[in-house]
């Protein structure tokens, strides 16, 4: 073997070993990289858990959020003195009396007050199977929707019966909305929970709350209450039980803007009641709560 063909050897073996040497600080520096992340994820994860941060929502991170929210966050907002209706001790004495009468159906479901965790709704299917109510509410929603149809208007009820997994689903679906729209975590979780309250805490969950929209209009939103047939539900609904739960000049008593689809179902003597005394359900149970006092 010449010394020409024996330095192309040396020099392919160089070559070769380059290579290899290259591989191997490729592998080991992207192991190093992946090393100090998860080292760094797990130390987030720990110190995060500590400070009352954690992973919620389908992977948005952000603060823990308190079991109680209605109309933003016991973080963002400060408190609001409830403007609560005061009745007389004869009517204080007449809302004590209704709620001992009727606890199921006026049951009371929002910011400050969640659902104990037994809590289970007799429920029967509605809307062709479309929907679940509570059962003490078929009768009288059938009869109310059948009193509308008869006055000329149509509707629609876009919801009924919500479970506590669903109600969780809603939240993050709107949350990652509006984060896609370019909010922060904290900013979208307030505007949401102006809508909306958390698992646990809406009245959906009790089977006796619908979202009604009226025929040819399926937007749930204030122009709602442009509708002829939303007036008439408004001036309506009590004769059969129901009332409207978020309206527009109660807004910081319910903790919730207004929503002039939103329907509850109360019983005909309690929605009777309320919607002669101007009352929302929370001013109802307080009163309630202070008969006798």
């Amino acid at each position: 073997m010449d010394a020409a063909e024996r330095r192309k050897r040396k020099s392919r073996r160089l070559r070769r070993e380059r290579r290899i040497r290259l591989i191997w600080y490729t592998v080991l520096g992207i192991w190093g990289i992946f090393g100090i992340v998860g080292i760094a994820s797990v130390a987030y994860w720990i110190f995060g858990a500590a400070a009352g941060t954690q992973v919620v929502y389908g992977g948005i991170k952000g603060p823990a959020i308190p079991a109680a929210l209605g109309r933003g966050t016991a973080d963002t907002q400060e408190d609001e003195p409830q403007q609560t209706k005061l009745l007389s001790e004869e009517d204080r004495s007449t809302c004590k009396r209704l709620l001992e009468e009727n606890p199921a159906l006026l049951v009371i479901a929002n910011k400050d007050h969640g659902l104990s965790r037994d809590y289970d709704p007799d429920l029967r299917y509605i809307c062709s199977g479309r929907l679940q109510a509570a059962s003490a509410v078929y009768d009288d929603l059938v009869e109310m929707l059948a009193a509308g149809r008869n006055a000329g208007y149509e509707f629609w009820i876009a919801s009924g019966y919500r479970s506590s997994e669903r109600q969780q689903e809603l939240i993050d679906e709107d949350v990652r909305s509006r984060m896609r729209d370019g909010m922060s975590y904290e900013e979208a979780m307030e505007r949401v929970l102006r809508e909306k309250l958390p698992a646990g805490h809406s009245e959906h969950e009790t089977g006796l709350s619908f979202d009604i929209l009226c025929s040819g209009n399926m937007e749930m939103d204030g122009t709602q209450a442009d509708e002829p047939g939303n007036r008439w539900l408004v001036e309506h609904c009590s004769e059969f039980g129901f009332i409207l739960r978020y309206p527009a000049d109660k807004e910081d008593v319910t903790g919730i803007t207004y929503e002039p689809w939103h329907f509850r179902y109360v019983g005909r003597d309690a929605a009777g009641f309320m919607e002669e005394k101007g009352l929302t359900l929370e001013e109802f149970t307080e009163n309630a709560q202070c008969a006798g006092l």
